[in-house]
């Protein structure tokens, strides 16, 4: 498990770097207009979610074919304007890694393996809280809310991990340090607080 776990973790950490590349820049065409709000689902409807207007959706070009191959999805949301940007990935996981909807354990060693990537690519990397949130429907979801610096950007960071069935969700969002309030909103509305 925990190999797997590291696996994910770097794939996904990939997917945010990358991510904070492409709100810097913002100069690649859309994969589709951003002029409606976006409904985002993941764990087969566990987690759903509306993004608001003004995200455009990008396709992740870390995820080639042989990882949609094995099962892994992945989008990221970009909104220009507020510099801020969803990462939104999924992964089948091998059976009788993690028990049912709430799986402290294996949420944990997710989380672990996040922590670390994050702390070596992020300079002066700081967690500012842990979160367990567990919806009506039983999803277990850890949140790790942190800020870091990457390149000359104070960025706010958010981790969303949860799984069900056979497959591990991780959404990321990164937002600038200044814009506490809009990203603390948009958290809420994921996890749906």
């Amino acid at each position: 498990m925990r190999s797997f776990s590291r696996k994910l973790v770097m794939l996904c950490l990939a997917f945010s770097v990358q991510g904070v590349a492409a709100v810097q820049a913002a100069t690649e065409p859309p994969t589709r207009e951003a002029s409606t709000p976006q409904r985002i689902s993941v764990l087969a409807g566990k987690l759903t979610y509306t993004l608001p207007q003004g995200y455009v959706e990008r396709d992740l070009p870390e995820l080639d074919a042989q990882a949609r191959a094995r099962g892994m999805t992945g989008t990221m949301y970009v909104n220009a304007a507020q510099k801020r940007m969803v990462v939104v990935t999924e992964t089948p996981v091998p059976e009788g890694s993690f028990e049912g909807d709430n799986d402290e354990e294996f949420l944990l060693g997710l989380a672990n393996g996040t922590i670390s990537k994050h702390e070596s690519g992020y300079q002066d990397f700081r967690i500012l809280r842990e979160k367990e949130v567990v919806k009506n429907n039983g999803l277990g979801i850890l949140e790790i809310d942190a800020y870091g610096t990457l390149g000359n950007d104070q960025l706010l960071n958010t981790t969303l991990l949860a799984a069900s069935g056979r497959t591990a969700a991780y959404i990321h969002l990164i937002s600038p340090r200044d814009t506490r309030k809009t990203h603390i909103a948009l958290i809420k509305a994921i996890i749906g607080e």
